[in-house]
């Protein structure tokens, strides 16, 4: 009987695709994803894509504050949080001291400006200062220039903010303000104003472009001056609130914009232009809010109760899901990415979890349903690995019939390149299979490839193979 080898996990890992079994019912559709293409994951937990395109298991969260954090900001000069209603800041050997209290417990935004950071929830707003770290009124300023019989007042209390090119933009609901030239503090209410169609959804400025979402799509600004700024097409995709970053990353995107939608995630280039980056392979819906960041080409973002990772420094932005808990959102300091949330503010780094004690990461990722390549039943022989692993892993073969079987891959540890092998049960037979590979004890790994050998059997089963 012929026997025939499949890549089942190729060097260029497309990381996440949740409509990939809705396409693995087609037979012989995504058989050879690893020999010519791109190999997906139907489900994954903690492993992020490389720049090579290979598996790795991501970093620990190294827990440095405990509280219940509900937002987190930093320029690089300040970093203040919110937690139970006050806001916090904090220094470089996370200290923290409070500086405003009796907040509303609705969501801050936050941005950096001329005097330092700027936030407002809605109800309340302030400044940060730059020099003292001390929270100040944001008043109104004062007009400077020739007479005129136009009306000033101070910043409006908004639920976004953005400071962009000289200008301080604030929405509230429909309508986003922005400040005259190089004043954060004084706004001609009538005149700098846009309506949307509706709620604004987020504020980023990037470039010659200014994009501003509602809740049902993203309008785009182009130009120079903000009076002499047209508006674009945009994208008929809204953002989520939270979610709108600039990518800081290797490659075709850096200084963009990204925002993430329920139809995957879109950039937002200089020029107004913008462009779903995940095609189909990233569909969320029902999404309420996010927090998101982009640092080195790894961004981490939330939607609700959901955390994932996408590798902006590859141009098919491969998306990962990990799972951390007591963390709800994202932000950067200092030389770390920060994850924040109901378990306190951590650091993305090291080989554990760290919070009271060392835990371990469990990480693991399903590789879609196929009939490699054949509708005839098929019995396995061998299962080879290429890696890098600390310890064990462990590989699960699933049938048609959803019945399986787990086996211990045997590995030399230390992280030092191996090919694995492993002879598989030739009792279970089927038409299709899928597979998961995951660690154990929480080790590290670095997968390269993953081959499987099967005996293609003359009987064909009925249906789609299974």
């Amino acid at each position: 009987m012929p026997v025939k080898e499949v890549t089942i996990l190729g060097k260029a890992c497309g990381g996440l695709h949740l409509g990939v079994d809705q396409l693995a019912m087609d037979p012989v559709s995504v058989e050879t994803a690893g020999d010519v293409g791109r190999s997906f994951f139907s489900d994954c937990k903690n492993v992020v894509v490389t720049d090579g395109g290979k598996v790795k298991r991501r970093k620990g969260f190294n827990r440095r504050v405990q509280h219940n954090v509900t937002s987190f900001f930093s320029d690089g000069i300040n970093t203040v949080f919110t937690a139970n209603n006050i806001l916090y800041r904090m220094n470089a050997a996370y200290v923290i001291t409070p500086i405003r209290g009796s907040l509303s417990s609705a969501r801050m935004s936050y941005t950096s400006g001329p005097a330092g950071i700027y936030y407002s929830n809605g109800v309340q707003n302030g400044i940060v200062v730059a020099g003292t770290g001390m929270s100040a009124v944001w008043s109104e300023g004062t007009y400077y220039g020739p007479p005129t019989t136009r009306q000033f007042s101070g910043p409006p209390v908004g639920t976004h903010l953005c400071w962009f090119r000289g200008r301080m933009f604030v929405a509230e609901g429909k309508n986003v303000w922005y400040s005259e030239y190089m004043s954060t503090n004084l706004f001609d209410m009538e005149k700098n104003l846009i309506t949307l169609d509706s709620d604004c959804q987020g504020i980023i400025g990037v470039g010659d472009a200014l994009f501003i979402s509602s809740a049902t799509k993203v309008y785009s600004f182009v130009g120079g001056a903000m009076e002499e700024k047209k508006e674009e097409p945009g994208s008929v995709f809204a953002a989520i609130p939270g979610t709108m970053m600039l990518v800081h990353a290797r490659g075709k995107y850096s200084g963009m914009a990204v925002w993430a939608t329920e139809q995957g995630l879109v950039i937002g280039a200089s020029d107004g232009s913008t462009l779903v980056v995940s095609e189909d392979r990233f569909v969320w819906g029902g999404v309420t809010e996010g927090w998101a960041v982009c640092r080195n080409g790894e961004c981490f973002f939330s939607l609700d109760d959901n955390l994932f990772f996408a590798n902006f420094n590859l141009d098919y932005v491969p998306v990962t899901k990990i799972v951390k808990d007591g963390i709800e959102g994202f932000g950067t300091f200092g030389n770390y990415t920060i994850g924040f949330g109901s378990g306190g503010i951590w650091t993305y780094e090291g080989d554990a979890d760290i919070s009271d004690t060392f835990e371990d990461i469990d990480a693991e990722f399903i590789l879609p349903s196929t009939d490699l390549g054949t509708y005839n039943q098929k019995r396995h022989r061998a299962v080879l690995v290429s890696c890098k692993t600390e310890g064990n892993l462990l590989f699960e073969v699933f049938t048609g019939d959803g019945s399986s079987v787990v086996y211990n891959i045997a590995a030399f540890g230390n992280m030092n390149p191996a090919v694995l092998k492993k002879t598989l049960n030739r009792e279970q037979k089927s038409g299709r299979f899928s597979y998961k590979l995951s660690n154990q004890n929480g080790g590290d790994f670095l997968i390269d490839t993953i081959a499987v050998s099967a005996v293609i059997l003359h009987n064909k089963p009925s249906g789609l193979g299974f």
